[in-house]
């Protein structure tokens, strides 16, 4: 069935009051979460490598071990300032969120209800808006690729426009705009189109065959890189049991409020189970019930298949991944409801029940969303900001050391005066993480080679050097001198950014190996 460009849920019907409050909510919220978030590596990782690029080729170079298409770096590389601070990448990213919010609000088919709990659920509210990464953008575009779908057949070269630019977000907004190709191939099969419409359609095919094989290119590995590396093609229980809960976390994202209630799903077993049971039922629903409208359909089976296969085959990823699997669901719910399919007595009845469990849905999404900010406010996120202030005020003038790189990343991130640390690992100076093999040691790293890189580096710079470590890390005991704690953080959500910080009071004369009790 081909889309209609008319609609009992027109944009024009949408300026209304309620509409601006929620978003207005959802603005103040968010950025409320917003304002208490520390930077944790991930988020630095792609402002690093931008600061370090003085030319978009160098950019494009840098970003080979990174495994993310290039449009969220180069976004970034665009911004003015962006030397100067995180803050535009912040901005530039709450002004996506926004746009995306504004999206759902006024332009999606859904009631208001739905529409309001979508904006405040784990997801939209927190995932991808507090946390500033590619992947918001990916959001804001799939709304934008449904949209699209309003103004077939006359415009059929836009949705194919916003499905190359979609595939350059991450992997997985590569996999998505795979699945709208053929979502947008369906619905031209499916309906009578004239040959100019047909031939707009093959532009826009065109298009997002580039955009996804431009993806491709920058996301295909390096001969040296040492992570992520390969794909399981076998049986693989533990592999299976983290593609199952993240199938499940991504449509029922409930949290336990303790301090891991992000990088871990520390819910009862028997729970987890039934949700997996919840998400299963719903997604055999949908699959079932969207055959109305063949391209709904088609978006949501190879949507969800593509991504699971590549959580389970690829990368088994973290909720911030699997999140796409949510989305993929309320896309293709998005692209039914726009149809307007002729309802009869069966079709009203399946619709019924799976608008009540799309609100159900959303319901849990809304207790998630609420419920992360609060917890965001209640601990703190990573130690990287008070550890970087720390040094900024106390030792601005002691080099830079740690181990491992990517706790490094963060705090070397939030010092601007500082353009890179010494990396015990790899032995080398750097500012972002290069995950290639010169850096591929067994973790943890032997406190003897610890302390063996740390008297080399304390003597290349012949004097007093600063140590970054995890707070749980082992304590080296160098033979060159002695460590001083000057600072560590509390505990932090993300666990190994939890820091301590150590002053190594450089003796080239010392022969004597010191230890923790000696201090």
């Amino acid at each position: 069935m081909t889309p209609q460009a008319s609609s009992p849920h027109s944009p024009s019907a949408r300026f209304r009051l309620p509409e601006f409050a929620c978003l207005l909510l959802f603005a103040g919220l968010s950025l409320y979460g917003l304002m208490h978030h520390e930077l944790w590596r991930d988020e630095t990782q792609a402002w690093l490598i931008v600061r370090e690029s003085h030319s978009l080729a160098q950019l494009l170079e840098n970003i080979r071990y990174d495994g993310h298409p290039a449009l969220w770096f180069m976004a970034l590389f665009a911004l003015p300032d962006i030397q100067q601070g995180f803050l535009p990448a912040q901005v530039l990213h709450y002004l996506i969120a926004l746009a995306s919010a504004a999206l759902l609000l006024f332009c999606s088919p859904f009631s208001r209800l739905e529409r309001c709990l979508l904006l405040f659920g784990y997801f939209m509210l927190y995932e991808y808006t507090v946390i500033a990464r590619n992947y918001g953008a990916g959001a804001l575009l799939l709304w934008a690729f449904c949209l699209s779908f309003r103004y077939l057949p006359r415009n059929a070269w836009l949705p194919g426009l916003v499905l190359g630019v979609l595939a350059n977000t991450s992997m997985m907004g590569c996999l998505v705009a795979i699945a709208g190709v053929l979502a947008l191939g369906t619905a031209a099969l499916s309906g009578a189109w004239t040959i100019r419409a047909r031939a707009s359609l093959a532009t826009g095919l065109v298009v997002a065959a580039a955009g996804i094989l431009a993806a491709a290119i920058t996301m295909a590995p390096p001969a040296d890189l040492a992570f992520g590396r390969g794909w399981l093609f076998s049986f693989d229980a533990d592999r299976l049991t983290m593609v199952r809960n993240g199938f499940a976390r991504a449509w029922f994202p409930l949290m336990n409020p303790e301090l891991h209630f992000w990088d871990q799903w520390s819910i009862p077993y028997k729970l987890k189970l039934l949700l997996l049971g919840g998400a299963l039922g719903m997604a055999g629903l949908f699959a079932w019930r969207l055959a109305p409208v063949r391209h709904a359909q088609m978006f949501f089976v190879a949507g969800i298949g593509g991504l699971l296969v590549f959580f389970y085959c690829g990368y088994p990823g973290y909720i911030r991944h699997h999140g796409f699997l949510f989305l993929v669901l309320v896309g293709a719910w998005w692209l039914y409801r726009q149809a307007a399919p002729p309802a009869t007595t069966q079709t009203a009845s399946g619709e019924q029940w799976m608008r009540r469990a799309f609100v159900g849905l959303l319901a849990v999404q809304a207790v998630a969303g609420v419920t992360a900010i609060g917890l965001e406010r209640r601990y703190l996120f990573s130690g990287s900001a008070e550890v970087a202030d720390y040094i900024r005020t106390t030792a601005p003038e002691l080099p830079l050391s740690g181990y491992p790189d990517y706790i490094v990343g963060p705090v070397l991130a939030q010092l601007n005066d500082r353009p890179q640390a010494y990396f015990l690992n790899g032995s080398r100076w750097g500012s972002f993480i290069r995950w290639d093999r010169q850096r591929a040691e067994p973790e943890p790293m032997p406190t003897e080679t610890m302390e063996t890189r740390l008297c080399a580096f304390a003597a290349a710079e012949r004097r007093n050097v600063l140590v970054v470590l995890s707070l749980d890390a082992p304590l080296p005991a160098p033979r060159c001198g002695r460590l001083h704690l000057r600072m560590h953080t509390p505990e932090a959500v993300v666990g190994n950014e939890a820091y301590a910080l150590y002053e190594l009071a450089y003796d080239a004369a010392s022969g004597v190996p010191f230890t923790q009790a000696s201090q």
